[in-house]
């Protein structure tokens, strides 16, 4: 329950999540409309650009010691990060953008099975139920007719092993210090994001046309926007009460691309879709539940 004086910030918390939301759900379309005319490495190398150059002024107006937090383990993190943002861009260009979020959404999933050898921790009965639920509605959204196409399963594989990548990545930041500043975390993650995609951009890489740069700034300030509204949020009012909220990114993801690109999901898709968005959410509220425990 609510008390009446806890009920002005969380209402705040509800409107920095939906505006988190509709950020990610943003930029996911326009990775998918961007996708038609530049290559993935481009596109990650941009995004990653971008979030640079918006993160470089808090820093120095915080005066973050990047020095002082750096740590071997953050460039571990930043390698992972790096490979889930490429997956999940790469799952964007031909999956529906609902779905390719949805998967990218079961990272916890795997930052529970990676805790277990990293931290040693226990598989619950929830993590199991929600893993089950979630490769159930996985099951259901390929119907058994599609489950065999290997252009689409391909696809599907590339899109969890963004998810494995990224949960991986938050179970390694168990390993660093406490004191570490969030904003140090995601400077070296986008810098080693835009080292790695130098490394792999094609020797004639040109800067983009004009007409593009609306969907660039979109991807740029979506990504800035989405890390900020959620870490407010997260500061004002409980996790239990703000985690669930996280799944409406899916959602609007869906309504976004249905009317940006057109795409319709077939019956067994939307009930796919929402075992897994029932998987996932007790996943989430399973990691709630934890971290309130431990506080």
């Amino acid at each position: 329950m609510i008390m009446p004086g806890h009920a002005r910030p969380f209402s705040k918390a509800i409107g920095l999540m939906l505006v988190a939301s509709l950020a990610l759900a943003l930029m996911s379309v326009q990775v998918k409309t961007l996708s038609v005319q530049l290559g993935v490495h481009e596109i990650v190398f941009l995004r990653s650009l971008m979030h640079l150059v918006l993160l470089v002024p808090i820093l120095l107006g915080l005066r973050v010691p990047l020095a002082r937090d750096f740590k071997p383990v953050l460039i571990l993190r930043g390698a992972l990060g790096y490979l889930g943002v490429l997956c999940f861009f790469y799952s964007l260009r031909s999956l529906p953008v609902a779905f390719a979020i949805l998967i990218a959404w079961t990272s916890p999933l795997f930052t529970v099975l990676a805790s277990m050898v990293l931290l040693r921790e226990r598989l619950s009965a929830s993590v199991a139920a929600a893993l089950l639920i979630t490769l159930g509605g996985l099951y259901v959204f390929l119907s058994p007719g599609q489950a065999t196409q290997l252009p689409q399963l391909r696809l599907l594989l590339i899109a969890f092993g963004g998810a494995i990548c990224a949960g991986v990545s938050y179970a390694v930041l168990k390993k660093t210090d406490p004191r570490t500043s969030p904003h140090s975390v995601a400077f070296y993650f986008s810098g080693f994001a835009l080292l790695a995609c130098i490394l792999r951009l094609p020797g004639h890489f040109e800067p983009p046309r004009s007409e593009l740069w609306l969907a660039i700034l979109v991807l740029g300030g979506g990504a800035a926007v989405y890390q900020y509204s959620v870490a407010r949020a997260y500061q004002i009012a409980p996790a239990l009460k703000v985690a669930p909220l996280s799944l409406l990114t899916p959602l609007l993801g869906g309504l976004l691309d249905r009317i940006w690109c057109g795409q319709v999901l077939a019956m067994h898709q939307l009930w796919g879709g929402a075992l897994m968005l029932a998987g996932i959410g007790l996943i989430h509220c399973r990691a709630m539940l934890v971290s309130a425990a431990r506080e």
